[in-house]
């Protein structure tokens, strides 16, 4: 069971998305098949891609933008591969990312493996996770991203990604996958991230997601142990959004002072 297809959502990203699929077609464990989903884009991207003749690449393009997610279920419908492994199309994977997570998902017996990431000056996690760890760990932040995981097609087409989330996808995946199937991390980093600038607006989107993704797993509030901060964050957000009052300049406010609690909330937890 080593047939791995590998998926990747793009949209606008005809500067860095040649970089992306060329970072899988080096792997050492060639997959059978890249199926890129092209959100209908508006710039260069498919020419980019038509370039591409290698019998590998497959190119799907919505004929109306479904956001990130529905490209990934889009992708996970069409594969063919026993194995999935998610790209983003502005991150580059290392050469042995599939060798090595398909020989840890063997070895345990797992549905889904993920690895570390490297940000530019961080690797996340930092350190080995245990199976029964990642179930515990998931129910108080958010470690797992979408390019970073492999997993059992059968498993994915289960689980599919929720389209109505804007942002943590990632989480909600994981979250709902970990209910029912072995998630197992392979502890090298393999995956390099391009952090973006977030502005003012995308925060506010990140915590209006985050809001809804607390109602949807009520668990990240209510087990323990819990992290507070991720409780106040979203406690208060909740207060601001129900006064309605969530414009640009009260939210700069609100996250100024948010930063400096929360960090407080963690260094505590730290001592």
């Amino acid at each position: 069971m080593n047939r791995i297809s590998v998926v990747i959502p793009t949209y606008n990203r005809e500067k860095v998305i040649k970089e992306s699929i060329d970072s899988v077609l080096k792997q050492t464990l060639q997959p059978i098949e890249i199926i890129v989903v092209d959100d209908f884009s508006t710039d260069n991207t498919l020419q980019i891609l038509k370039k591409y003749d290698n019998g590998t690449l497959k190119v799907i393009k919505n004929q109306f933008k479904k956001g990130a997610n529905g490209a990934r279920n889009t992708g996970i419908l069409f594969a063919e591969g026993d194995l999935i492994a998610f790209q983003d199309s502005d991150d580059t994977w290392d050469e042995n990312k599939l060798q090595l997570q398909l020989e840890k998902l063997t070895s345990e017996d797992a549905d889904i493996c993920f690895c570390s990431i490297n940000t530019g000056d961080r690797k996340l996690p930092y350190r080995t996770l245990a199976s029964e760890e990642i179930y515990r760990q998931l129910r108080i932040r958010n470690f797992i991203s979408t390019q970073s995981i492999l997993i059992k097609t059968a498993v994915a087409k289960k689980i599919m990604f929720d389209e109505e989330l804007k942002r943590y996808q990632d989480w909600d995946f994981v979250l709902r996958a970990s209910e029912s199937f072995k998630i197992v991390h392979c502890p090298h980093a393999l995956v390099d991230i391009r952090i973006q600038t977030d502005s003012i607006t995308k925060k506010v989107n990140n915590m209006e997601a985050l809001f809804h993704l607390a109602k949807k797993h009520k668990e990240l509030l209510e087990e323990k142990p819990i992290n507070p901060a991720l409780k106040y964050k979203l406690l208060m957000y909740s207060s601001y959004r129900e006064k309605k009052i969530m414009k640009t300049g009260y939210y700069a406010i609100y996250y100024v002072f948010n930063k400096f609690y929360v960090d407080y909330i963690l260094k505590l937890e730290r001592l």
